[in-house]
């Protein structure tokens, strides 16, 4: 999908460029029918298209069409983490488990063997046996079964958009995460003063404890509405958090929360699927507590999304995570006074 058509989903998209491929520009009125949030948001995309000129409209839909069809029906279910599948696993019967195994990617079976309990591996039918099953009824089983889930994106294409943080590796997302929650640590020690820093130092390991200290160091640039909110959030967690890695994570968690408040559900929902399941019950419960404590401007959660692009052209930089983010085209936002931005596709034929 083109990112000027983002936050789209798939199925918005297959929509959208069939209605117009085939109607032209006039049946967007189409859309009239639609649920208003959903109305507003094809509208607003058809018009995008109508910018094309026309001898490059139709070629470029067309060629939108074709890749999106590749994986029209899947939910991405590979980008998942095991911890939502195993849990959803729960009650299956063995025979089912072993046709659905059959069908996913294998680096994905691998790490859900590896979760399931011996007993119940113990009677997974024979790989054999469930060859003789048609393949036909071994997709239907894994259509069934990633209905459960809600759609994850698929594809990184010609830019990277603040929703492809999905796509990272899963222990790339991890360690963003805690140098994020560092990052917000900061944030929320600037203005809280030495002493409840000292008095948070003392119950940490030595060396997380100077890793802390480092970063607040570091911090040049504060937002006032961004310094609020993570001292809300430090008061909140400093009573409940099990060590401090958790602490870091916890942290992290909320800063990308924070800046994913310009996303839509289905984003925050599939971002939740990507964690660990306890992790991603925390991000959608931050996404909501996030929300709640500031009257947000446009411009800051901007600002924070800008940011996290940094971050990971810097950690991929210094190879702490994969070094093929480091070069990415990154859709930085183009921030004025009063937060707007926009912008027509290029047609791409």
């Amino acid at each position: 999908m083109h990112q000027s058509f983002y936050p789209l989903t798939s199925k918005q998209y297959m929509l959208l460029i069939t209605t117009m491929t085939m109607g032209g520009s006039e049946s967007a009125a189409l859309f009239q029918y639609l649920p208003e949030e959903e109305q507003k948001l094809l509208t607003e995309k058809a018009e995008l298209l109508t910018k094309i000129p026309s001898a490059k409209r139709v070629p470029f839909m067309v060629m939108e069409m074709k890749e999106e069809l590749k994986t029209l029906g899947q939910h991405g279910m590979e980008y998942v983490d095991p911890s939502w599948i195993v849990y959803s696993l729960k009650g299956e019967l063995p025979r089912v488990l072993a046709n659905l195994l059959f069908e996913l990617p294998p680096p994905l079976v691998r790490k859900l063997v590896e979760r399931i309990p011996g007993k119940v591996r113990e009677h997974l039918p024979a790989k054999d046996e469930i060859e003789t099953v048609s393949p036909e009824l071994r997709s239907a089983v894994r259509y069934l079964f990633e209905n459960k889930f809600h759609e994850m994106p698929r594809t990184m294409r010609r830019q990277f958009v603040f929703a492809n943080i999905i796509l990272l590796d899963r222990k790339d997302l991890a360690t963003l995460i805690r140098i994020l929650g560092l990052e917000e640590l900061a944030q929320a020690f600037i203005s809280v003063g030495k002493q409840a820093l000292a008095e948070l130092c003392r119950s940490l390991p030595r060396e997380k404890a100077e890793e802390l200290i480092e970063v607040v160091r570091r911090v040049d640039k504060v937002d006032l509405m961004d310094l609020k909110t993570a001292q809300r959030f430090l008061a909140r967690v400093l009573q409940n958090f099990k060590d401090e890695e958790d602490l870091f994570r916890r942290a992290g968690i909320f800063r990308l929360s924070k800046a994913a408040l310009l996303e839509d559900r289905p984003f925050h929902l599939a971002m939740s699927q990507r964690l660990p399941i306890e992790q991603g019950k925390i991000y959608l419960d931050y996404v909501d507590k996030a929300a709640e404590i500031a009257e947000w401007q446009e411009a800051v959660l901007k600002r924070l999304q800008n940011n996290i692009f940094d971050k990971i052209k810097a950690l991929s930089a210094q190879a702490l995570i994969s070094p093929r983010y480091a070069n990415l085209d990154f859709a930085y936002h183009q921030i004025t006074a009063d937060g707007a931005e926009g912008g027509a596709p290029a047609a791409e034929a």
